[in-house]
């Protein structure tokens, strides 16, 4: 039996921190084929290693990992509206490592099927079972190192700041120390840089300001536009039924 990939278990204690409830991430005997299972497990023709970007060979970040996870949301209604968001942000082209989402969105319409393979606009009614009470998401599996940040929203750890502030201090020295056209009048040193730059990221006003700016940017460049006071309940047709 595999194992469940550590940011899927990272982004199921997000959610159970909320309220919310855990409803799996490794699939059980019942389990036999999909990201619930391992893809070492699985055969090479297996939906969740086809639809791969890298393919259906890899390489994957573990083919030992299960992929996905139930997010348990119990039918209160302030959990399920969280799974609203997320369904949203991923029809508007977010969080390019999640490619599967299996739920009820919405407690007076029927549970929905997304995949990023079907065009992120589209929505399709699921003829499965369950899936009622949570939702399954799914990441790829050459994804799964990557955190989505479901529930939270896209913010930087200490250690996720340190790398972007070396990496941006890195590109500062390369203009500022090595360009004939420019000076270093006071002799900064790389590491003095590194500290400004990090702290000037820590700014909570300044942080909050880039990090919308960001979303915003990634929306526009993946074809959507923020949608005021959330996702209205028939905003997207669904497409085709799935086959049983």
């Amino acid at each position: 039996m595999g194992s469940a990939a550590p940011v899927v278990e990272a982004e199921m204690a997000d959610w159970v921190s909320l309220g919310g409830g855990n409803s799996g991430i490794v699939g059980d005997a019942s389990h036999s084929y999909g990201f619930h299972v391992a893809a070492d497990e699985l055969p090479s023709s297996d939906y969740s290693r086809t639809m791969d970007p890298v393919g259906a060979f890899g390489p994957y970040v573990d083919w030992d990992y299960a992929t996905a996870g139930d997010f348990s949301h119990k039918n209160d209604e302030t959990l399920r509206a969280m799974h609203r968001e997320v369904l949203h942000r991923l029809m508007n082209g977010e969080m390019p490592m999640i490619c599967e989402f299996i739920g009820k969105p919405w407690a007076d319409q029927p549970v929905y099927y997304w995949a990023r393979w079907n065009g992120i606009e589209t929505l399709q009614y699921y003829t499965g079972s369950g899936h009622d009470t949570w939702s399954h998401i799914s990441w790829y599996r050459s994804m799964v190192n990557q955190r989505a940040y479901l529930w939270k929203g896209d913010t930087l750890s200490p250690e996720e700041m340190d790398q972007l502030a070396n990496l941006t201090a890195e590109k500062v020295l390369t203009k500022i120390y090595r360009d004939a056209d420019w000076t270093n009048p006071n002799n900064f040193t790389l590491g003095y840089m590194v500290f400004a730059i990090n702290s000037w990221l820590s700014d909570p006003p300044l942080r909050d300001s880039l990090a919308k700016l960001q979303a915003d940017v990634d929306k526009l460049l993946a074809g959507g536009v923020p949608t005021p006071g959330g996702v209205p309940p028939h905003l997207h047709n669904p497409g085709e039924v799935m086959p049983a």
